[in-house]
C-alpha cells in the first residue's frame, strides 16, 4: 500500500493576478533521507533534491484560491541502502535518477481554495521514474520467497505508469518581492510485509515575481480600475500609457496594453 504526503509552504512576493510562478527547487538546501525498515535491522541513505514548481494565486494581495500548474522533484543522487547482519543475510536496495513529476502538465491542478492561507489538493496524479534495484540473500531471501518476490530484481519505476499521490498540503504567505518555497515530503512505502520504506524530505526554492504592467494603480490585483485607469492615461497622452515603448502613443499602445490585461501577471 502507497502512502504518500507532501506539505508546502510558499512565500511569494505581492504582484497581480495571472500567469503562474516558476520556482526552482534549490538543491543547496533541499534534501531527502530515505531509511529502509525491516523487523532485524534499519539502514538510511539522503540525497540533496532538485527541480521545480509552478504555481499560481488568484491575486497576490490577499488570495483566495491556488492553483499548481506543474512539478518536478529530482533526487540527485544514487541512494544505497543495506542491512547486513551476520549468519543472517543481506539485504541491498539502490534507487538511480529518481525523480516525480505532475502526470499532466498544462491541466490545471485546482483551484483549491485557501482558508488561513492553507490548501490541500487531493489526488495529486504523478509520473516516476528511475531505477530501483534490490537484492535479498539468506533469511531475507526466504521473506521475499514467501511473500512470492524474486530475491533479485531490477525495477524501472516508470513501468508503473500514473501514481496518485494521496495529497499535496501547504501554507501560501504573500509577501514583497521575490517567491520563496518551502515544502516538506513524506513517503512510505510497505514491501509486502518484508520491509517499509519510508522517504522524509524538505524542498526550498526562490524565484523573482514577474513584472504586471498591466496593474496601472498599483493595488496587486488587475480589474476594471486598472482598465479605466489606462484609457485616462491614453486619452491625456500620458507617457505612462506608452506600452511599446516607441514614444508615440497610439493604437499599438491600446492593445499591447490589452494584451497584458488578458495574459496577467
Amino acid at each position: 500500500m502507497r502512502n504518500f504526503g507532501l506539505a508546502v509552504t510558499f512565500v511569494i512576493g505581492a504582484t497581480a493576478l495571472g500567469q503562474p510562478v516558476h520556482v526552482p527547487i534549490d538543491s543547496s538546501q533541499s534534501s531527502i533521507r530515505i531509511e529502509l525498515q525491516t523487523d532485524i535491522g534499519n539502514d538510511s541513505d539522503t540525497s540533496p533534491l532538485g527541480g521545480s514548481i509552478d504555481l499560481q494565486l488568484d491575486n497576490y494581495v490577499a488570495p483566495g484560491f491556488l492553483t499548481v500548474h506543474d512539478f518536478e522533484i529530482n533526487v540527485l543522487e544514487r541512494i544505497d541502502l543495506e542491512i547486513d547482519i551476520f549468519l543472517v543475510g543481506r539485504l541491498t536496495i539502490t534507487g538511480d535518477s529518481v525523480s516525480a513529476s505532475y502526470a499532466t502538465p498544462g491541466t490545471p491542478l485546482g483551484p483549491v481554495a485557501l482558508e488561513g492561507g492553507n490548501f490541500e489538493v487531493f489526488a495529486v496524479p504523478a509520473l516516476l521514474t528511475g531505477i530501483l534495484s534490490y537484492e535479498a540473500t539468506g533469511l531475507f531471501c526466504v521473506f521475499f520467497d514467501d511473500a512470492g518476490l524474486p530475491c533479485e530484481q531490477t525495477i524501472d519505476l516508470a513501468d508503473a505508469g500514473t501514481v496518485v499521490l494521496e495529497s499535496l498540503a501547504g501554507t501560501v504567505v504573500v509577501g514583497d518581492a521575490s517567491v520563496l518555497v518551502e515544502s516538506s515530503l513524506s513517503v512510505s512505502q510497505d514491501v509486502q510485509g518484508v520491509a517499509t520504506v519510508n522517504a522524509d524530505g524538505n524542498i526550498v526554492g526562490t524565484a523573482p515575481v514577474p513584472d504586471c504592467p498591466a496593474d496601472i494603480n498599483g493595488d496587486g490585483i488587475i480589474d476594471a480600475d486598472d482598465f479605466f485607469g489606462f484609457l485616462d492615461l491614453f486619452v491625456a497622452d500620458d507617457d505612462r500609457a506608452d506600452f511599446v515603448d516607441d514614444d508615440v502613443i497610439d493604437a499599438d499602445d491600446f492593445f499591447a496594453f490589452l494584451d497584458a490585461f488578458v495574459d496577467g501577471c
